[in-house]
């Protein structure tokens, strides 16, 4: 109690320091813009003619009919696919009103998922409050990914048509890899973030309140309007991540980041207006609101930031001092009897071998981080028999697994979830959501000074307070009138800079975020320890014996030189040398040139002296130079060995590059000889008098020539065309725009040719084995496709090994009272929403009448 009255009275501090600065805030003036703006939705005349898409009633849980492959060029992603992830966005909703959409109109929704420099775009659902995506619509993706830790970035986006407008984002969630089971599909909604604000926080954590109401009105509901007036909702998935060889690599990550170097990653766009729009929309869904590859620290500036990141910090810290204390009361309350008894004999034996009590620290800590990752619960609902953890809530990657994955590989059977399991899930997240709301009135009534509310607040209330920074669109650079500002500013983003590593250190002691990295930690705590008991045990009495007798020893000597009779002699030779010295001196006295031979001793003692430094120099740049030749041969081998390194990598890289190549135009030329399909046909941007644009499109069989031809059939004016472009005057092809899906763009000398493909499936086989057979033929093949792109760089991981997600306030995981882990099979079955029961929902599909899955559709992203 004393842990938590002291947070409470220091959270009350620094609200009632910033509240007295907030006064001064001349962007309260605009509080009331979100209230006024839904006032006039109210008035609108168009409002009632307006057709608002709900897509929750009618969600589609049927298997997607087309997954589109996300395929990123090996010239900008070299290395081996380590596995494949299948992602399908099935609904969205939850948002509050304010600062989202239009003011007269619902939001125009589409989904933006990243994953492991890959970028997959949904189709628009226009007038959407609960936007839902049929199972023939643009909604799945499948992505071969190279980094096994990477993260899955999903951002919700209102699309404005406005062409001089960027679309506005609503919310975005990052999901670690490492964080989701192998081989299991997941059915899952993750909450969704935009300014990570401790109100965001708080609403996603009192969600459960309200999972019985509608996705629409869930935020803005009497329900909801005390935890959710900052919600920016959630977004459902399916999800499922497999790995090529079980997930031993995926196992080994961890370990392989921290000892290996670090290597940059980058997205890719085309430089074009669509391509920097999409570029922006990709920065919003890896980094937020503000940060930026350059600056990770980056966001608007404003009081309530500043005292969410003091909160923060705040509970972090405190958050470690009370959970070493509940740690301790467990164990003093034999609340697991077997690591009480552990303490115990560890207590015992270090009593008298003080070097086991570091082992037995190690030996601990990798005990309780195993604990963390089987899902173990210790507090006090344990003793009333409530031990039930969802599995959707523990950790997806236990010790036992981890230790399997690694040494074997082997794929480990995922169970689904049970129906006491989502019961219990619902409850549990229940009573959290209730904990949340009662503590977050408690801070609203401190913050007022009131004990109670009254009814004069309510009118208050029902206006959420917007503050500056939520109206604006994500931006490297923000601007702002506050006269605080150059004070505050340093304030918040040391505050921010500390909280992203306490963060990751926070996130890898729970386990959930990254249980590969955590199960490495507990390894190598583990081995520490057994090291360490060993040490105590069999060599650190014999250490201490020789350390012993060693200061023995050393004072024996030291008192022999201080008080031994040898400093008897000594002083008789020193007094001697000294008379002798006196007596020459006085010799000196009686020479009639005046002490010759006195002068002929200084000269003698400090030529003497002279040449001793002469030779300690001489010797001293010998050896610098001998030291210096050692150093510069050690830098030519080391030079030598990095070059020959980098030999080895971009060999290494020209030969993957080389077998994407040849796959790609194998998969070209198996297209092109397909008589089921037809050929390749699609129109040719051509001047406006022009009838006849469909042209067949092909590549040579000896990949030398790209040609292009009317249909045989061809009517009217003009005589049959068949033109070829010699694929070694090819100097760039343009990569996938987003904007621009099916275009196909490629220059030849001075001249740009564009094809527009009739599916996005034969422009990426083209533009791919364009690149293929250009490369061969070309005389610079490393400038062929690169010319004109935009990098960004893919967010680092925390200290060289752990998840990207980590650093995020909020780690999206699934919702536990309305997500479960889906029955292995070929089809994923479609379940019933548990958690509202909707009605509108097409039925499951049955296993023998399921519609066979259609030919999966590629999505090329340089």
């Amino acid at each position: 109690m004393g842990l938590l009255n002291a947070a409470s009275w220091l959270k009350g501090t620094i609200d009632g320091w910033l509240d007295t600065i907030e006064s001064l805030d001349p962007s309260k003036n605009l509080k009331g813009v979100g209230k006024v703006a839904g006032t006039l939705n109210k008035f609108n005349p168009l409002h009632h003619l307006t057709k608002t898409h709900d897509g929750e009633k009618y969600q589609d849980l049927r298997p997607s009919e087309v997954f589109e492959d996300v395929l990123v060029d090996a010239r900008f992603r070299p290395g081996a696919p380590v596995g494949t992830v299948e992602v399908e966005v099935i609904c969205a909703g939850g948002w509050t009103s304010v600062g989202v959409g239009d003011a007269f109109s619902a939001e125009d929704c589409y989904a933006l998922v990243v994953l492991d420099g890959g970028v997959g775009i949904t189709s628009i659902k226009d007038n959407a409050k609960v936007p839902a995506w049929s199972a023939d619509e643009r909604r799945a993706f499948r992505f071969r990914i190279v980094d096994p830790a990477a993260t899955l970035y999903v951002a919700i986006f209102d699309d404005d048509p406005n062409p001089l407008q960027s679309d506005d984002p609503i919310g975005r969630c990052a999901v670690g890899l490492r964080s989701l089971a192998p081989n299991a599909a997941y059915d899952a909604w993750f909450p969704l973030v935009f300014a990570a604000t401790e109100g965001e926080a708080l609403a996603n954590a009192g969600r459960a309140l309200v999972a019985d109401e509608p996705l629409a009105t869930a935020a803005t509901n009497a329900a909801g309007k005390h935890t959710q007036k900052d919600s920016r909702g959630a977004v459902r998935l399916r999800v499922k991540v497999t790995w090529d060889d079980g997930g031993m690599t995926m196992a080994k990550s961890a370990l392989t980041d921290l000892l290996g170097e670090a290597k940059p990653q980058y997205v890719t766009f085309p430089a074009t207006k669509g391509g920097k729009a999409l570029r922006e929309n990709v920065r919003f869904a890896m980094y937020g609101e503000g940060a930026c590859p350059h600056d990770a620290v980056n966001e608007p500036f404003s009081i309530g930031r500043v005292s969410d990141h003091a909160h923060e910090l705040v509970d972090v810290l405190l958050g470690a001092v009370s959970g070493l204390k509940d740690r301790i009361v467990a164990l003093v309350m034999y609340r697991n009897p077997v690591r009480s008894l552990v303490a115990l004999v560890a207590w015992l034996t270090s009593v008298s071998n003080g070097a086991r009590a570091v082992a037995w620290l190690w030996l601990i800590a990798a005990l309780d981080l195993r604990d963390t990752l089987a899902g173990v619960r210790e507090d006090d609902k344990a003793k009333q028999g409530h031990n039930i953890v969802p599995r959707v809530a523990r950790p997806q990657f236990p010790m036992l697994a981890w230790a399997k994955a690694i040494a074997t590989g082997t794929k480990a059977v995922q169970h689904p979830t049970s129906d006491e399991e989502f019961q219990a899930a619902k409850k549990s997240a229940r009573g959290d959501a209730e904990s949340v709301a009662i503590e977050l009135m408690l801070e609203e009534w401190r913050a007022s000074g009131k004990v109670k509310v009254v009814e004069e607040e309510d009118e208050e209330e029902d206006v959420v307070d917007e503050d500056d920074y939520k109206s604006k669109k994500p931006m490297k650079r923000f601007r702002s009138i506050h006269i605080l500002k150059p004070f505050l500013e340093p304030v918040q983003r040391l505050l921010l800079g500390l909280l992203l590593p306490l963060r990751a250190l926070n996130a890898l002691a729970t386990g959930r975020a990254d249980p590969v990295a955590t199960a490495t930690l507990a390894a190598a705590c583990l081995a520490i320890g057994l090291g360490t008991m060993f040490y105590a045990h069999f060599i650190h009495s014999y250490v201490m014996w020789l350390l012993g007798w060693f200061f023995t020893i050393l004072l024996y000597i030291i008192g022999v030189a201080l008080f031994g009779p040898q400093n008897y002699f000594l002083v008789k030779a020193h007094v001697k040398k000294k008379r002798e010295r006196q007596r020459l001196r006085a010799l000196a006295g009686f020479d009639p040139n005046g002490h010759a031979a006195l002068q002929i001793q200084d000269f003698y003692r400090k030529y003497t002296k002279k040449l001793k430094n002469l030779a300690a120099e001489a010797k001293k740049r010998a050896h610098d130079e001998k030291l210096a030749e050692k150093n510069r041969i050690a830098e030519e081998a080391k030079a030598k060995a990095e070059q020959e390194k980098l030999f080895q990598e971009a060999q290494a890289r020209r030969a993957a590059v080389a077998k994407a190549d040849r796959a790609h135009l194998q998969a070209l030329h198996a297209r092109q000889e397909d008589k089921a399909l037809g050929p390749i046909k699609a129109k040719k941007n051509s001047h406006a008098l022009s009838r006849h644009t469909v042209k067949y499109l092909r590549i040579s069989e000896d990949n030398r020539t790209f040609i292009y031809e009317d249909p045989p059939n061809k009517g009217g004016f003009g005589s049959h065309e068949s033109k070829s472009v010699h694929l070694k005057n090819v100097t760039s092809v343009a990569p996938y725009d987003a904007s621009k899906p099916q275009m196909l763009k490629f220059k030849a000398g001075h001249k740009e040719y564009e094809f527009n493909c009739e599916s996005q499936h034969e422009r990426t086989l083209l533009a791919l084995g364009l690149r293929a057979a250009t490369a061969r033929l070309a005389k610079h093949p490393s400038m062929v496709g690169k010319g004109g792109l935009l990098r960004l760089a893919v967010p680092a991981k925390p200290l060289g090994f752990l998840n990207a997600a980590l650093t995020e306030r909020n780690v999206a995981f699934p919702e536990p009272f309305r997500s479960r882990i889906l029955p292995e099979s070929k089809e994923l079955v479609a379940q019933e929403e548990s958690t509202r029961g909707a009605t509108g929902a097409p039925p499951a599909p049955d296993a023998g009448d399921a519609s066979p899955a259609g030919t999966p559709c590629t999505c090329e992203v340089a």
